[in-house]
Parts: C-alpha cells; structure tokens; sequence
C-alpha cells in the first residue's frame, strides 16, 4: 500500500443535499472515477453516508473509509464537519495500491439506502457503472430514459 505524505489534508465541500461543491483534486479524481459530475451528488457511497450521518446528528465524524475502484484500492481516514449550510470535508490520511489481475475482484455492488423508506437501490459493477436501478420514485423500465419522458 503507497501513503500519500500529506501535509495538508485534502479537502472539499458538500451542500446540505450531499453535492459536492468543491474538492481538491484527489478527491475530485475519486468523485469523478466513481462517475460522479463536478458539483453533482457525492458519488462515493461511504462518504456521501458519513456526510448524510454527520449532517443527521448535528456533530463531526471521523472513520475510516475503504473503496476500490478496477485499478486501485483505497483506505482513507475522514473527517466530517457539519454546519448549516452543509459539511467540511477533510482527508487526513490516505493510502492506495494498485489491484492485481489476479485479485477475485466481485463483479457487481449493490447501494442502497434501507433507512429510508421507498429508498433507492442501484447495482454497479467493479468500474462504478450502473448495471441496474430499483426505487419506488421511478418507474419500471424508465432507466435510460430522458428525464422529461419520466
């Protein structure tokens, strides 16, 4: 596992809905890689879930996180600050080594918000893309679909 010597945290910014407004640019790398848009919802579900909890109780988190993505994997150490308008992101600490071909590497995850009723449920392979979306806000069958069309 390679350390990032960070001297400075990374950080980054998210609104109270979970966007993510700014980040420096490993942790814009990681949104982007997850297929998340710039200023779009935070597309690393751990961290948008440590946001949503910190925001939800109303006090800093701090935990590890572990992701990976078809080339690497990656132990984080996050710090979550709430306030009114949103949450402060800080990347204490952040470790990554490449994967190998070798590696059982699980073909699909599943996403899913079970606290919430009616929540959305999403299946992504190993390279963040989404295989499939189960919720009860959108139709059977409307994936792929133009949102006016919806």
């Amino acid at each position: 596992m390679r350390n990032r010597n960070l001297i400075e945290p990374i950080r980054g910014r998210s609104d109270a809905d979970g966007a993510l407004l700014s980040a420096d640019p490993p942790l814009r790398a990681l949104q982007l890689g997850a297929g998340g848009l710039e200023g779009g919802t935070i597309a690393v579900p751990e961290l948008l879930s440590l946001c949503r909890s910190s925001m939800q109780l109303g006090m800093a988190l701090a935990r590890p996180i572990a992701l990976s993505d078809e080339a690497h994997d990656y132990r984080l150490l996050v710090e979550i600050v709430p306030d009114d308008r949103g949450c402060s992101i800080v990347v204490a600490g952040w470790s990554e080594r490449p994967r190998t071909q070798d590696e059982d590497i699980p073909q699909r995850f599943t996403l899913a918000e079970p606290s919430r009723p009616g929540g959305t449920e999403i299946q992504v392979d190993a390279g963040w893309r989404v295989i499939a979306v189960r919720s009860e806000a959108v139709p059977a069958g409307a994936v792929g679909e133009e949102a006016t069309d919806l």
